[in-house]
């Protein structure tokens, strides 16, 4: 069974009460294989930190809009970590997503092959 690390940066306990909070579902896969589901929690503003050792995904929540339609805003980094422990960065996607509803990056491959990078997430708002 894979070991998964989870870190939240949280500035206090006034962290909480700045806005809601997040409870994310991830699904990642790269280059067609599934390497993440985290599940991780995160305040409003704060960055949540996932790493498997292999693999990373960091993510900041909060409430936004993409061309008027509003929801709640993620701002992530996905990549890969080195043998020597140097992080690669894949990809620096925002998706904006309605609460209970599973939204999808996707970052194909340049030969035809299977995407290099496919991250679903289901983002929950938290009182």
């Amino acid at each position: 069974m894979k070991s998964l690390i989870v870190a939240f940066v949280l500035l206090g306990s006034s962290a909480f009460a700045a806005g809601p909070n997040y409870d994310l579902k991830m699904e990642l896969s790269l280059e067609g294989k599934h390497v993440l589901s985290p599940k991780v929690i995160v305040p409003a503003g704060e960055t949540a930190s996932v790493d498997d050792g292999k693999t990373f995904v960091e993510v900041v929540a909060n409430e936004g809009a993409i061309q008027d339609h509003k929801g709640i805003l993620m701002k992530l980094t996905v990549g890969t970590i080195g043998k020597d422990g140097k992080r690669k960065i894949l990809a620096t996607p925002q998706v904006l997503a309605k609460e209970n509803q599973a939204a999808q990056v996707t970052v194909e491959s340049a030969n035809g092959g299977p995407a290099d990078l496919s991250l679903s997430i289901v983002a929950k708002r938290i009182k």
